[in-house]
């Protein structure tokens, strides 16, 4: 039997990419898709058409990050399928790369921007130079996505005095614009 790339959108601009049947360590990328391009992160072992073509039918990719080197295996594969996109790896991570690549950007500090409005955090743990990818745009549409359906005119607060007593559905989509308007200045 074939590993074959699987794609599950887990949210809107959110797409998880996994193989079937599991390989390796079983891990899953995610592509998260900004309005400046599209990253990747993490990467899969196998390379294949139905993934290349997910990520196609998407936009393509502007950017890979990855999160430690148990995922190393394929990125360059994956660069070089998209015309040597950056790879974004911390610098404690270097040794760990067995096959340097152009593509490859070794980044220092704590903090790295990406483009859209997202960030790298180097937080360490399993390796030194371990990351996560902040993405600030995907909880607060998920969230606005969520309750959509739903008929509300009030919201009670987590703190007492905050409830908002009427006129909620249009409180929360004004809360809404004004913090995606506030983080695509960040994303520019």
């Amino acid at each position: 039997m074939c590993n074959t790339s699987i794609v599950k959108e887990e949210e809107p601009c959110l797409t998880g990419i996994g193989t079937e049947p599991s390989f390796a360590i079983g891990q899953r990328a995610q592509l998260v898709q900004t309005a400046q391009g599209n990253v990747l992160w993490e990467s899969l072992s196998v390379v294949d058409d139905a993934g290349l073509e997910a990520i196609r039918a998407r936009g393509g990719l502007a950017a890979i990050a990855i999160s430690h080197p148990h995922y190393y295996s394929s990125m360059i594969e994956w660069s070089q399928a998209f015309g040597g996109v950056p790879i974004y790896l911390h610098a404690a991570e270097r040794q760990w790369v067995m096959r340097p690549d152009p593509a490859i950007v070794f980044w220092e500090g704590e903090t790295h921007p990406l483009l859209g409005g997202l960030t790298l955090i180097r937080c360490g743990g399993h390796f030194e130079g371990a990351q996560v990818l902040h993405w600030p745009a995907g909880a607060v549409r998920r969230i606005a996505q969520a309750i959509e359906p739903f008929t509300y005119d009030r919201i009670y607060s987590a703190r007492f005095d905050r409830t908002v007593l009427s006129g909620a559905r249009e409180a929360m989509s004004r809360s809404v614009s004004r913090y995606l308007g506030a983080i695509a200045v960040f994303g520019t």
